[in-house]
């Protein structure tokens, strides 16, 4: 049963990771994710990589914005036997997202998840390696609230600290940021 209560968005990021922790709970093709240094899941075959790399802001409110986001799933496989058999393997993957996808919300307070395109993006050095790369979109939306200036500071905090490399003997900015009201 799905949980009563879901999960506020602060990020795109947010619905990213919510994704692939869904793919990977119910999906037996990626049931062998691991975590890597720097990287969230990796899959040896196929890969599964979901990013959001765009949104449009829609004002709803004194303090509100309807973040609309369009979110990328990009599947790659192999096979050695050639091209056909790639083809074969990628589309029943391609269609298993999307059916598994359409529709949810992942935990999260979004707008269901609405499959939009699939596409074969394939580059020559892909091809050449044995693989085959689709991309799947799909649209959503969630509210933001930027009367929330607690949560605003620790966003930038986060943002500037992994920016910004404390120890390292260099200068990484020298801007000064202030946060709170201006004259």
């Amino acid at each position: 049963m799905a949980d009563p209560t879901p999960t506020p968005v602060n990020t795109p990021g947010d619905i990213e990771i919510a994704i692939e922790e869904f793919l990977v709970q119910r999906m037996t093709a990626f049931k062998a994710a691991r975590r890597q240094k720097n990287m969230r899941y990796v899959f040896t075959d196929p890969a599964l990589v979901v990013a959001i790399y765009e949104g449009k802001l829609e004002k709803v409110g004194l303090v509100s914005f309807r973040v609309n986001c369009q979110v990328h799933l990009q599947l790659r496989m192999s096979d050695a036997r050639g091209e056909e058999a790639r083809r074969d393997a990628i589309h029943p993957l391609v269609f298993a997202v999307i059916r598994m996808l359409a529709r949810q919300r992942v935990g999260l307070k979004i707008t269901d998840l609405l499959p939009g395109s699939f596409k074969d993006v394939t580059s020559e050095e892909d091809f050449k390696g044995n693989f085959i790369v689709y991309d799947l979109e799909f649209a959503t939306s969630f509210i933001l609230n930027i009367d929330d200036d607690d949560l605003a500071e620790d966003l930038l905090t986060v943002a500037l600290n992994y920016y910004l490399k404390p120890g390292d003997d260099q200068v990484d900015a020298s801007d000064t940021v202030s946060l709170g009201a201006q004259p």
